[in-house]
C-alpha cells in the first residue's frame, strides 16, 4: 500500500442505490467502538438519548455576544468528553477519541484476520474549518496504527462528510461484499470544544449561550463499527438497506420544498420492503439550527401524511440533545445508537432508521435490522 496514496481524502462515491437497484447485501455490525460524553458503552449513549439527557457545559472563557440568541455576555455552552482536559488542539482530541473508540472495535475482530485486508475508513472535519486545517492526517494515521498493532498493514481512507457520509459508506460496503476486504472500520472522529472553533460560531452568532433558545453547542466524539459480509455472531444487527440523494436547496427549509432527505428515504424504505407506517425508531443526528427542524418537518409531512391517515408511531433519537453537534462523528455515533436500540427489548423494535443531513447538499439514510438470532423482536412481514 502506498502511504501517500491511502492519506488522500476519498473522492466522489458511487451513484447512490435507488429503489430499482440492486439490493444491498446484508452487512452486519460485529461489533461497536464508542468514545463520547455519555461514555463508551452504546447502552448508555442510548439511555442518554432516550431519557434526553444534556451534557452540555458553559465555557470556562467564552461568552456569546450580540442579541440574535438572547444571551449576550453569557458562557457558550459546549459538550466536551471527560478526561480530554490536558489536550489543547483539535489534532490531539481527535487522535485521542478516535484511538479509544478503534480500541474497542478491534476487540471484536474475528479470529485469523489478515491485516491487509482491513479497510479502516474514517470521516474527519470537512474542509474550510479552522480544525480540519490544523489537522495532520499522515500524523493521525500514524498514531492509530502505532496505538493498534493490529493495524499496521491496514488500508487507511479518510472522507469529509460534505461528500457523504452514507455515500462513503456505501462505496465502501459494496467493496467488502465483492470481496476487496474482508472487514470493515467504519467511524468518524470530530472535536468542534477548540477555542478557534468556538470563537467562529460565536462571530458568526451562531453559538449557543448558557439559557439561549437556540444555536449550536458544539461537541465531540469518536464511533466505530466493525462490518463484515460474513458475520462471526450470529446475533450481530445488518444494514440492509440503504440510499442517498442530493438536496438541491439546502438550507432553505424555510423558503424552498426539501425533497433529498425523503426521496433518499422513500428509495431505502423501498429497498427494505417497508412503509412508513413499518417504522417505529429513528435516529436523527440533525440539530442546532431551525433549518434542521423545517426539513424534518416537511420530511415527516412528506412520508408520514396526515391526509393518506398514515401512522406516526416512530420515536425520535436525537443525539444533539446529549452530546451537541459532533461533526465528522454524527453518522457513526447514530449508528452505533440504532446499534444499541436493537438491543434493548422493552419495547423492542424490528428495525431503525437512520437519517442523514447537513448544510451541504448530500442526504442520506439506511436501515437497521437484528441479525438473524437477534433480541427476538417481531419484524415487519415482507410485502
Amino acid at each position: 500500500m502506498n502511504p501517500s496514496r491511502s492519506l488522500r481524502p476519498a473522492g466522489p462515491a458511487h451513484n447512490p442505490r435507488s429503489a430499482g437497484s440492486t439490493p444491498l447485501t446484508e452487512i452486519a455490525i460485529s461489533g461497536t467502538g464508542l468514545a463520547c460524553q455519555a461514555g463508551d458503552q452504546p447502552f448508555a449513549l442510548f439511555g442518554a438519548i432516550a431519557t434526553c439527557l444534556s451534557g452540555s457545559t458553559p465555557h470556562d472563557d467564552l461568552c456569546a455576544q450580540g442579541s440574535g440568541k438572547g444571551g449576550a455576555g453569557k458562557p457558550i455552552l459546549i459538550v466536551p468528553v471527560a478526561g480530554l482536559e490536558n489536550l489543547d488542539t483539535p489534532q490531539e482530541r481527535i487522535s485521542t477519541l478516535a484511538g479509544s473508540a478503534l480500541q474497542q472495535a478491534l476487540e471484536s475482530l474475528p479470529p485469523g484476520s489478515e491485516e491487509k485486508d482491513l479497510l479502516v475508513l474514517t470521516l474527519i472535519p470537512e474542509e474550510g474549518t479552522a480544525r480540519r486545517g490544523t489537522l495532520d492526517l499522515e500524523q493521525l494515521q500514524s498514531t492509530l496504527k502505532n496505538q493498534h498493532s493490529g493495524l499496521a498493514t491496514a488500508c487507511f481512507r479518510f472522507a469529509s462528510p460534505d461528500q457523504g457520509a452514507v455515500k462513503q459508506l456505501s462505496e465502501a460496503c459494496t467493496e467488502l461484499a465483492e470481496g476487496k476486504w474482508q472487514l470493515v472500520l467504519f467511524g468518524g472522529a470530530d472535536s468542534l470544544v477548540d477555542i478557534a472553533t468556538c470563537t467562529s460560531l460565536i462571530q458568526e452568532n451562531k453559538a449557543m449561550p448558557r439559557g439561549g433558545a437556540g444555536g449550536v453547542i458544539p461537541g465531540e466524539a469518536a464511533a466505530y463499527l466493525l462490518l463484515e459480509k460474513s458475520p462471526n455472531k450470529t446475533n450481530a444487527p445488518v444494514i440492509y438497506a440503504m440510499a442517498a440523494a442530493e438536496e438541491p436547496h439546502t438550507g432553505q427549509a424555510d423558503l424552498q420544498k426539501m425533497t433529498g432527505l425523503a426521496t433518499a428515504l422513500n428509495h431505502t424504505l423501498s429497498e427494505a420492503n417497508l412503509t412508513p407506517a413499518d417504522i417505529k425508531s429513528i435516529a436523527l443526528p440533525l440539530g442546532g439550527n431551525r433549518v434542521d427542524d423545517l426539513e424534518w418537518h416537511q420530511v415527516v409531512e412528506n412520508l408520514w401524511s396526515r391526509r393518506e391517515n398514515i401512522p406516526r408511531e416512530f420515536e425520535e433519537m436525537k443525539p444533539y440533545t446529549t452530546l451537541g453537534d459532533t461533526g465528522a462523528a454524527k453518522i457513526p455515533l447514530a449508528l452505533v445508537l440504532g446499534f444499541a436500540r436493537l438491543e434493548f427489548h422493552f419495547p423492542s423494535v424490528s428495525q431503525v432508521l437512520v437519517c442523514e443531513a447537513s448544510h451541504h447538499s448530500p442526504r442520506g439514510a439506511l436501515c437497521l435490522k437484528p441479525g438473524a438470532a437477534g433480541n427476538g423482536a417481531q419484524r415487519s412481514s415482507p410485502r
